[in-house]
């Protein structure tokens, strides 16, 4: 297969990319098949290069799927629950990415159709343990194909030996987990309106108790005097004072 780049990282925007190279000095880019090599190719470049290029990368496409779990895995090497049941679904190529805290999955398949779907990268809606994430990111979710393009980092560091890929097209399956992380995705997202909704209803009844009780004071009403001197004591007092002070007779 030609799908096959070369990678390093570059600061860009302030924060390390993995910027992909076809040669030295050379780039790439995901929707330049021109630029794109074979495994063979691209290996030799980055043993006769060595230090320049971080790592080799392949383009999904020709009927391979890449799903990338971030930081699913903890300080101990210990596999998020949720993530290894997404594994133990899938058949195809599992691998450690870069950092060693995540797998990237190649898989024969494609995902659903581009017009059925929404998104492709979600955050951690499955329900991942925030735990395995370095300070600053969370745990998370990616779906690949040719409608995508994308390409993932390949180390080679291959997880509990699925180093090969699936010979019969498990597109259902793909299908399946994405699904079910969209549909994860939308209940979250429902479960935030539903609480900004009980939240402004929460503000709505309180604001007319606050009207109600602005600039009450803690006199006992059912005092005459102390009635009498709140009224006094308000904007209208002089007004009033007039009238139950002095009768009616000249009051305006």
């Amino acid at each position: 297969m030609r799908r096959f780049l070369l990678w390093r990282y570059e600061q860009r925007k302030e924060r390390p990319t993995k910027v992909p190279y076809c040669a030295v000095g050379k780039s790439a880019a995901t929707n330049r098949p021109n630029t794109w090599s074979t495994l063979q190719g691209v290996t030799e470049i980055y043993e006769a290069n060595s230090g320049y290029f971080n790592g080799l990368g392949i383009v999904l496409g020709d009927g391979i799927t890449g799903i990338d779990l971030d930081h699913v895995i903890d300080s101990e090497g210990n596999l998020d629950p949720k993530a290894a049941e997404i594994v133990a679904a899938l058949p195809g190529y599992v691998e450690r990415s870069p950092s060693g805290r995540g797998l990237h999955l190649l898989i024969k398949g494609v995902l659903p159709a581009r017009s059925e779907r929404k998104l492709i990268k979600f955050g951690n809606v499955l329900g991942f343990d925030p735990k395995n994430a370095p300070p600053g990111k969370e745990p998370g979710i990616e779906f690949y194909d040719e409608t995508s393009p994308h390409y993932l980092t390949m180390t080679g560091n291959t997880w509990k030996g699925r180093s090969d890929l699936n010979s019969e097209d498990a597109s259902p399956a793909i299908a399946t987990i994405y699904w079910r992380t969209q549909k994860a995705k939308d209940e979250a997202d429902e479960a935030k309106k539903a609480a900004k909704a009980a939240e402004r209803a929460k503000k709505a009844e309180e604001r007319p108790a606050k009207k109600a009780g602005k600039g009450a004071s803690s006199f006992d009403h059912s005092n005459d005097d102390a009635l009498l001197q709140h009224i006094r004591d308000s904007k209208q007092g002089a007004k009033f004072a007039r009238l139950f002070d002095s009768g009616w007779d000249g009051y305006p």
